[in-house]
């Protein structure tokens, strides 16, 4: 008898707990930062768990928001007003002011290592190869630049004639892009 009584008070405590609803809403206050960047109006701060701390007043207030849990920000960049970003999985576009996102997800792409931005085309750095999408979050189907898969590449920077990748931390790797066009396009 005595289970049976301490069953039935188990269930109704719980019934009571799940029943009331918080009076606040839960916002995630911790998260390890990667990178800061600013279009001129907005600074923002982005990185784990899909966080970005802005401010609209250069410094005098922050504020928080999350594109969601699952998405740790590696990078943003500004293209003009806009931003453009990218996780390990995904590519991400704001247009007014990195108050709201685009999330485009690239589930052919195995993991995204880094990105950089010359004008308004990006260059994504993946295990596999360097790839160019647009401003608007389209990507190219084939590389601009093989790797070797089996290799480790942690950073890649490029003013738009020469690519520099970072290749098992200590060898730096430079690339002409005008001859990668020239190849891409069949003619010398």
């Amino acid at each position: 008898m005595k289970s049976l009584l301490l069953a039935v008070f188990i269930l109704a405590s719980l019934a009571t707990v799940s029943a009331q609803v918080a009076p606040f809403k839960i916002e995630r206050m911790i998260t390890d930062y990667h990178g800061v960047t600013t279009n001129g109006k907005n600074i923002l701060c982005y990185g784990d768990y899909g966080i970005i701390t802005y401010t609209l007043d250069f410094g005098k207030t922050f504020k928080q928001l999350s594109i969601g849990d699952q998405y740790s920000i590696k990078g943003i960049a500004a293209i003009g007003l806009d931003f453009v970003g990218f996780t390990e999985t995904a590519l991400l576009k704001s247009t007014d002011n990195g108050m709201t996102w685009q999330i485009k997800e690239l589930p052919d792409v195995q993991r995204i290592i880094d990105m950089t931005v010359v004008n308004s085309t990006l260059y994504l750095l993946t295990p596999k190869g360097v790839f160019e999408a647009d401003r608007d979050l389209n990507l190219s189907s084939i590389p601009l630049l093989t790797l070797d898969s089996t290799a480790e590449y942690s950073e890649i920077a490029t003013d738009g004639k020469d690519m520099y990748i970072i290749h098992n931390k200590r060898n730096l790797i430079h690339y002409t892009m005008k001859l990668f066009r020239i190849i891409l396009r069949g003619s010398f």
